[in-house]
Formats: structure tokens, sequence, C-alpha cells
């Protein structure tokens, strides 16, 4: 009995364990979904309207204008006046006299009107899938979320997440905006035909912005292929990247896996060269280090990097960083200036804790030098700093010239 409560406990711990990272997952995921389907449809709406009135002023073109109709009217109503009045007149047929009036619109007229509608139709799609995912979003949180129990929750989330990865509903909410950019090059491309016969100087105008933005989405879409760090991306970046992997420019462990976020991820977590992986923690050490301020920064920024520095390749970013671009007596000065506030007077454990911080990080950057396996001191003392090298023992005498009388008062209070 005994043994049976324990495994329903256990497993009731399972579930709750899981139900809890689900939860948190799928907050994260609902929640980039919608902010960026809100944000979608807003654009989609107002640029919908836009559209609109370039329709209202275009379609009319694709029939005959009344006021020209009535004008060639006229004329033909004048010709057969004049023509029954002259002396020949009775020699001269009708159909001679009334040209025909077959109206037919240009080509540039029904260029413009397919362009503009086909652009009006994407957005509108757009529009509508964008509704259909916020729909499907709330249906999944409510039937995950309707249940109080973690099992059952637990399946439930389980067996209906399994749907989204398999009806690829990511890659779904990642087409939907090519709609909509789909939509803004028809619509560019028809504003290019529809000035054309008004005024070659407005369309040079906006031919080069065209060609600007298009311009930028190219760039936008290969650069991961190029450089999968970079930025920026488009939704025909991910599509290219599905169906052609760029194996010939870099390689990763999981080279089977088509996601970009995924290769992105690998190439990060795993850097292909010793100077790549130097180069990241070397930006990192000086990122951290130019954005402490104040004497609590620093001792947090000293107190953490003590470890790090046991690994051979964070050492070697250490020295490249502070040593070319901050140089090692920046940051010993900063390390002095912070042991100088460890007799300013206050809390003496404090002060304590904060001088052995600035004393470790000395000993260890200075060993790590003469022995990459020596670790820091836990207690620094006096007889073990005079038995240390040259550097070491210039640091602590240029420290303890800079206490003064302070660092016996304290070695007696701790006695």
């Amino acid at each position: 009995m005994q043994r049976h409560n324990d495994i329903d406990e256990s497993a009731h711990k399972f579930w709750t364990i899981y139900a809890k990272e689900a939860e948190q997952h799928d907050k994260v995921l609902t929640e980039t979904w919608k902010s960026d389907m809100d944000s979608t449809l807003i654009f989609a709406g107002l640029f919908s309207a836009t559209v609109t009135a370039f329709i209202i002023e275009s379609y009319k073109k694709l029939s005959e204008d009344s006021g020209d109709a009535t004008v060639s009217l006229l004329k033909q109503m004048l010709a057969v006046q004049i023509a029954t009045s002259s002396q020949t007149g009775n020699d001269l047929s009708l159909p001679a006299i009334i040209p025909a009036t077959t109206f037919v619109p240009t080509a540039s007229t029904v260029a413009v009107n397919i362009l503009w509608f086909l652009s009006l139709a994407c957005s509108l799609a757009a529009a509508l899938c964008i509704t259909l995912v916020q729909q499907w979003i709330r249906d999944y949180l409510q039937m995950v979320e309707q249940y109080s129990e973690p099992q059952r929750r637990a399946e439930v989330r389980g067996y209906l997440f399994s749907g989204i990865e398999k009806w690829k509903m990511d890659e779904v909410v990642e087409f939907i905006p090519t709609l909509l950019h789909a939509s803004l090059l028809f619509f560019f491309v028809g504003l290019c035909i529809f000035l054309g016969p008004i005024s070659r100087a407005v369309v040079g105008a906006v031919v080069a912005i065209v060609f600007l933005c298009i311009s930028f989405y190219l760039v936008a879409t290969f650069a991961p292929f190029f450089d999968p760090s970079a930025p920026y991306q488009t939704p025909l970046s991910l599509a290219l990247w599905r169906l052609r992997h760029p194996q010939h420019a870099f390689e990763i462990k999981d080279s089977t896996q088509p996601s970009l976020a995924i290769a992105r991820e690998a190439l990060a977590t795993h850097p292909l060269t010793r100077e790549d992986s130097i180069q990241r923690k070397s930006q990192a050490l000086v990122w951290a280090y130019e954005r402490v301020s104040g004497p609590q920064e620093l001792e947090n920024f000293l107190g953490s990097i003590r470890g790090p520095l046991q690994d051979i390749h964070t050492r070697d970013a250490w020295g490249g960083a502070f040593a070319v671009k901050l140089t090692i007596k920046t940051v010993e000065e900063n390390i002095f200036s912070l042991l100088e506030t460890t007799f300013i007077g206050g809390d003496f454990e404090e002060q304590r804790r904060r001088a052995i911080i600035c004393l470790n990080l000395l000993v260890t950057i200075i060993s790590q030098q003469q022995d990459p396996l020596a670790g820091p001191i836990i207690n620094p003392d006096l007889d073990v700093l005079r038995n240390s090298d040259f550097t070491l023992k210039r640091c602590i005498r240029r420290w303890l010239l800079r206490s003064g009388p302070g660092y016996g008062r304290n070695r007696d209070a701790t006695a």
C-alpha cells in the first residue's frame, strides 16, 4: 500500500513538472504568435484600405466612360449633319460617316487592375488567415487550461501539441506575412505602370524607391545563407533554407535539420574553431565589463569571473579582451579601487568578503599564467603572499601601501 502511494505521488510530481514546463513553453509560443498576428492584422487592414482607394479610380478605366461616349455621339451627329448638308452628301453611305465606337481598354490599364486586385486579394487573404490563427490559439489554450488535474492537463496538452507539430502550424504562421509581402509587390509594380503614362519624373522617383525596397528585401532574404548570425531574414529565407541547406558554407552537427533557428543555435553553442570561441567569450567579457557601474556591480562582476577563468578558452578570451581592448592595467586599477572601499568603514564581514573576492581574482589571474591547474586562495595570508611570484607581490604591495594600517587592524579584529 505504501509502495503504491509512493508511485502515485511520484507520478503526480512528474505530471506537475510536465504541466508547469508545458505551460511556460505554450505561454511564450502563443504570446509570440499573438503579437505577430496582431501587428500583421493591423497592417493588412490599413493596406487593404489604401489599395481599395486606388482600385476605385483604376477600375473605371476598364469600361467606357459615359462622358466620352456622349462626346463621341455628338461628334457623330455633327458629322452626319455636315454630310447631309453638303452637295456630295447623297453619295456617302452612313457607315462611312459614322466610325465604329467599340471600346477596348489599354493593356496598361488591364495590367494595373490585375495587379491591384491581386494585391487586395492577398491582403484580405492574410487578414482571414490571421483571424483563423487567433481562433486556433484561443481554442488550444482553452482546451488545455480547462483541466486543473496535472495528469489530465498534460495528456490533453500533449495530444493537441503533437497535432500542432504534425500539421506544421508554425510554418502556417510564418507563411502569412508572405501574403502581405506579395501584396506589396503587386501594388508597387501596378503603381509604376499606372504612373508611366502620366509623368516620367514621378514614375522615376517611385521606381527608385521600389528598387531600393526590393534590393533590401533580397539582401535580408539571402543574408542568413552567407552569415547565419545575421539578424535579417524573411519568410522566403525560411522556405529556401528548408529547400537547400548551405552546407558548403559551414558545417553543423545536426546538418539534416532544416530549421534555420536550430542551425543558428548549433553554431552559437558549438563554435567551429577555437578562435571563434575565444572571440565570442572575449566580446561577452568586454560587454559585461563596460556596463559595470559602482562598487557593488564591480564586486559582482569580479566575484563571478573567477569560475569561468578555469576554462582555457575563457582565459584566452580574458587576456585578449583586457590586454588589447581594455588593458590589464585598467582592470587592476579597478580591483585596487574596490579594495580601497574595504577600509572606508562599514560592516566588517562585508569588507572582508569584498577583499577576499579581489585577492582571489588577482591570485587566479596570475596563477593561471604560471600553472593553469592552480586554484584560487580562499583565505589570503601574508605568508602565502610573500612566497608568490614578483607580479603578485607587486600587486599586494600596492594594495598594502594604499590600505595603510587598516589591514593590520582588520587582521587583529579577525584574530
